[in-house]
């Protein structure tokens, strides 16, 4: 009997382990938000910037720029990004909506 209590113990402990939370993930809605403006940082680095170094430079701070405007980390945001490249299904569906937001955008201008 105390083998069995043991080992309900030592099961309890490990799965508990594992199903600690780790950093929180950014939701479909926001990743969808961070990408859309990470694209059009991109866009507008590619379209102003030939000299690759330097394009590389304003990509790095505007990436910054845009993490920082939606409270984000560049931990968080790869982690959920290899998330939903996981679950491909999902990261499908924030890719098209980043296309419909982007073609919007192209439209309005």
């Amino acid at each position: 009997m105390q083998r069995l209590i043991a080992f309900g113990l030592l099961f309890l402990t490990l799965n508990s382990a594992r199903l600690k939370p780790t950093p929180e993930l950014l939701t479909p809605t926001q990743m969808v938000d961070v990408l859309t403006d990470l694209e059009l940082a991109k866009a507008m680095v590619d379209y102003y910037t030939d000299d690759e170094a330097t394009a590389s430079q304003l990509l790095q701070e505007n990436a910054r720029l845009v993490y920082e405007s939606y409270n984000v980390t560049p931990d968080i945001f790869q982690e959920s990004y290899q998330y939903y490249l996981e679950r491909l299904e999902v990261m499908k569906e924030i890719y098209e909506e980043v296309i419909e937001r982007l073609e919007e955008l192209e439209e309005d201008n």
